[in-house]
């Protein structure tokens, strides 16, 4: 019979963790509070996690063991919140440990069982060395805001009350990774206040990452951050602020702004003046580029209640308003109308809509020579990929081949999606090619056997290249010493000195500093987009663990001096400069410093003319005056605020482009030049880079 209820559960999952589950459990033995239980959940390990766990459970009546047949940690902490009968409930990893006054610290902070305590918390990187407090106050004014934007605290920095978590549900076993950032984003919209220490209570082993792992994260974040955005039927009780979600996305807010000054015009009163600098701020240029399908929906929608002439042409006269007072803004609504227009109706036939034409392709029988028809010069092709259509935009100045097509849609989909829909997987040809690759891969291991994650690296590169080459694509040779998989860029954004705040996206020096050390000890190097552009040309071989350093804001990180103190095992630094930065000089006088051996200049381009012609032109231009202001050859990296057609248009122009955060894996090994961003913002940035950045095979 079991005795009274403790005051705080608890819950450790635990596979394969014989290892390490001594150390987590010792940690809660040394705990100043001694009320309180541990329920141990096995989930189907096959070590001897089992006989490890009973062993302490029989030396100590409070720890529990559960064991399960596997179903992944999330179904083993809801084994375990279903088991617990503690007021409070904490979550501790199986190779995690918390220090003795963790219970001592955080039970003052949770008002009774009204607010949710946290603590700071240090990672430990894989060799061993602790890495710097990662701690967020932000969450203590307004946790629902933050956590829109990325995931606070780690999983067991928390404890929370029972009936506060019951009220937000369990873990969702549909995601393998990011769900406790999903049950905390649940917790933040039911009102629940957090209250936090900066004390590190708790520290985080560091474990390597698979490339399956980081395509994962990528998918499973995508999932949760849409989520944040709209009503979440699994909160039963939200609080009133957030019921319908967080509402402050830039297309969001450009939605609603011109659905308000849509009722206006539907009157016939003028647009209100400056209406969009009040819904997007200062810079709305960069805000409103953000991505067309919420725009575009919200002013069709409204159409159909504010005019009596609804739909497209209402959308015309509205953006023909909006451009007698800012023609770029007016040019771009239209533009974005005419690619909803296009998308839609190449899912039944082929259409040219405004200087888009728009194809619905088939990966089975793609298209010979397309040539752009008169005053057409961008091109989507629509794809239907695992049931619902895809769409990739193409700059079209000049005729595309087979092959060029064929490039287009490898770098664009993953193997997975080629792989389901493509026949050509099937064919005795492609097997001979894929048999041909994976003996080439084997000779450039050396025939070494190689560990899971490279072996998942190296088979994805071999069917990658067989695709290729059985579409008419020549691969880049396989030059020793080149990664395959994820080369990550560190995009660092507005340097300041001392510490950063989160929020107003800074990266204190000092903290900086303390990132490059953590690299340069863990064995990364930094090598330029030059140098990894060279390397896909079988120029040049890259280092074991090749990382950018990226300083998007150049102004910023010059003036305070941080890049003179790279270690010199690092390497060098890419700047990223705008066309003003370029203007006015700044990369001539920032080559001429003492860091300017060790700085490679790179374009940053905020904003794109929308004709694609234009735009070809206008980055030829930078290019070039970038190469001679810096006195190094033309830029081989570039950096878009602007998604979509943009960034097509500076990969056509040569440049090793990088994408931001969550985007596509770059792929070294069929020479494509995407090359994807961990933004590293703020105090809490450092410690997901060091989390998130794992060697590049």
């Amino acid at each position: 019979m079991m005795g009274a209820a403790p005051q705080v559960s608890f819950i450790v999952p635990a596979y394969n963790a014989a290892q390490t589950l001594p150390e987590t459990l010792k940690s809660l033995e040394a705990q100043t509070i001694a009320d309180w239980e541990a329920i141990v959940v096995d989930d189907g390990s096959r070590d001897r996690t089992p006989q490890v766990a009973k062993r302490w459970a029989k030396d100590d009546p409070r720890i529990r063991v559960i064991r399960q047949t596997n179903a992944g940690a999330s179904a083993a902490r809801n084994r375990g919140i279903a088991e617990a009968r503690g007021a409070y409930i904490a979550f501790l990893d199986s190779d995690d440990w918390i220090t003795p006054d963790f219970l001592e610290t955080l039970l003052p902070l949770t008002d009774g069982g009204r607010t949710v305590a946290y603590c700071a918390y240090q990672r430990i990187l894989p060799s061993g060395r602790t890495g710097p407090v990662d701690w967020c106050p932000e969450l203590q004014a307004d946790a629902f805001e933050v956590l829109v934007h990325r995931c606070e605290p780690a999983i067991h920095c928390l404890l929370i009350p029972a009936a506060v978590l019951h009220a937000a549900g369990g873990f969702d076993t549909s995601l393998r990774t990011c769900e406790d950032w999903d049950l905390w984003l649940r917790i933040a919209r039911t009102g629940a206040a957090f209250h936090g220490t900066q004390r590190a209570l708790s520290s985080y082993r560091m474990q390597p990452f698979s490339l399956s792992t980081m395509r994962a994260l990528q998918d499973d974040a995508g999932r949760v951050s849409a989520l944040a955005s709209r009503p979440d039927p699994r909160v039963t009780a939200p609080a009133a602020p957030y019921a319908n979600g967080w509402q402050e996305a830039p297309d969001k807010r450009l939605a609603a702004a011109l659905t308000e000054q849509g009722r206006r015009f539907s009157r016939g009163l003028p647009l209100e003046p400056d209406w969009i600098v009040k819904a997007l701020g200062a810079d709305w240029r960069e805000a409103a580029a953000s991505g067309p399908g919420d725009v575009v929906a919200a002013i069709e929608q409204a159409s159909t209640r504010l005019s009596p002439n609804p739909g497209a042409r209402f959308v015309q006269d509205m953006a023909k308003a909006v451009a007698q007072s800012d023609p770029w803004l007016g040019a771009l609504l239209l533009d974005w109308h005419d690619l909803h227009r296009a998308e839609k109706a190449s899912q039944r036939e082929p259409a040219c809509i405004g200087r888009w034409l728009a194809i619905p392709v088939d990966l089975n029988d793609l298209p010979g020579i397309l040539s752009p028809p008169p005053g057409c010069d961008a091109l989507l092709l629509n794809c239907r990929i695992q049931g619902r259509w895809r769409a990739l935009a193409l700059p079209f100045h000049e005729p595309l081949s087979r092959a060029q097509i064929a490039q287009a849609l490898l770098h664009h989909f993953s193997i997975p999606e080629l792989a389901r829909e493509a026949k050509v997987w099937r064919s005795p040809r492609f097997m001979a090619r894929l048999a041909a690759e994976t003996a080439a891969m084997a000779r450039h291991n050396g025939f070494r056997v190689p560990d899971r994650a490279r072996l998942t690296a190296w088979g994805s590169t071999a069917l990658r290249r067989a695709f290729a080459r059985q579409t008419g694509i020549k691969p880049a040779p396989l030059v020793p010493g080149t990664p395959f998989g994820v080369v990550p860029v560190l995009m660092f954004d507005r340097i300041v000195t001392g510490t950063a705040g989160v929020l107003d996206a800074e990266i204190g020096t000092r903290q900086l500093g303390e990132l490059f050390a953590l690299l340069a000890e863990e064995g990364y190097q930094a090598v330029s987009l030059a140098e990894l552009a060279a390397a896909r040309r079988g120029e040049l071989a890259v280092p074991e663990r090749p990382v950018v350093l990226a300083f998007t804001d150049a102004p910023s990180a010059l003036s305070t001096g941080v890049l003179t103190d790279l270690p010199p095992a690092l390497g060098c630094a890419e700047v990223f400069f705008t066309p003003g930065d370029i203007a006015r000089g700044l990369p001539r006088d920032a080559m001429r410093g003492e860091a300017g051996a060790r700085l490679r200049a790179s374009l940053r381009v905020p904003e794109m003319p929308l004709a694609t012609a234009e735009a070809l032109s206008v980055t030829a231009h930078w290019q070039s005056q970038l190469a001679l202001q810096s006195g190094q050859q033309a830029a081989s990296g570039a950096y878009c605020d602007c998604p979509g057609l943009p960034a097509a248009i500076l990969q056509h122009a040569g440049f090793a482009l990088v994408l931001s955060p969550g985007s596509t894996p770059a792929r070294l090994d069929t020479g494509c030049p995407f090359i994807p961003a961990i933004q590293c913002s703020g105090a809490g940035g450092i410690g997901d880079v060091l989390e998130c950045l794992r060697p590049a095979a």
